[in-house]
């Protein structure tokens, strides 16, 4: 497989409350944004019915796959999407951050919402290497909830991929030196920022509530939260995307951005 861009994005939900930051405001840049980044696999987070409608008519050249949190289809997503001229899919699915994964709505240990993962098997339509993709946003509140998702996810990865190699991308809800995190480093996972050459002077948060300034020095309400997993990838490149345009952000949360290569 030669090299794949990966993006994860939490595009921030339209829900009314956001005034100027509001979704009517942020639709056409977030749609810039993903046709100029232009990456082979996407992981979306937050996608409200609106949202779905607004972006995935007018982003052509992708498979997409947008699964709602209550039942699978209405509610909140998470939304796959895929370069159609790149892959085929050999495999999807997904299921539900709790004890019981299958159970439609299920809501985990000591989260507030129903949570979901989504996966996708795919082959290379040029090399036939086989990848696994898979996009997830754990919840905001429970750390019990955010912790038993990672050992989940990460058991139920190993189950669906069998060997083939991983990408993990979403919205953790969780600091760097978390339980939830380093449950990945500690099965294999390496995180992708970790393995290229920082960039001088690029933020060290990934959400900041509309309120990012380069120049500002006190970040203490900002986080980084949002992470890329490999296994049996490499990180050939990282970036964190910080562009405002007129003084507005696409997001709340800034979009990561990762080139990806097999490991020898």
């Amino acid at each position: 497989m030669n090299s794949v861009r990966v993006l994860s994005f939490n595009i921030r939900c339209e829900y009314g409350g956001d005034g100027p930051n509001g979704w009517e405001y942020r639709k056409a840049q977030v749609l810039d944004l993903l046709r100029t980044i232009d990456a082979d696999c996407i992981g979306l987070q937050e996608v409200t019915p609106m949202q779905a409608s607004d972006l995935f008519s007018a982003l052509t050249g992708y498979a997409v796959m947008n699964i709602g949190r209550d039942d699978g289809v209405a509610g909140e997503a998470t939304a796959i999407l895929v370069k159609e001229d790149r892959f085929d899919f050999v495999k999807k699915g997904f299921f539900w951050c709790s004890e019981t994964p299958e159970k439609e709505g299920s809501i985990g240990w000591d989260a507030v919402f129903p949570r979901i993962v989504v996966y996708v098997i795919l082959r290379d339509k040029h090399t036939r290497q086989e990848l696994c993709f898979i996009n997830t946003h754990f919840d905001h509140v429970g750390k019990t909830a955010r912790r038993e998702s990672s050992r989940l996810l990460i058991q139920k990865a190993q189950e669906i991929a069998k060997g083939i190699p991983i990408v993990v991308v979403g919205d953790f809800n969780a600091r760097p030196r978390t339980k939830t995190v380093r449950l990945f480093e500690e099965n294999g996972y390496a995180e992708a920022r970790k393995t290229v050459d920082a960039k001088k002077g690029r933020p060290k948060v990934s959400y900041h509530a509309f309120a990012y300034d380069p120049n500002r020095k006190d970040e203490s309400f900002m986080e980084w939260i949002d992470y890329i997993f490999t296994k049996g990838m490499r990180a050939i490149a990282f970036e964190i995307i910080a562009t405002a345009v007129d003084g507005r952000y696409p997001s709340d949360h800034f979009p990561l951005l990762a080139t990806l290569g097999i490991e020898d």
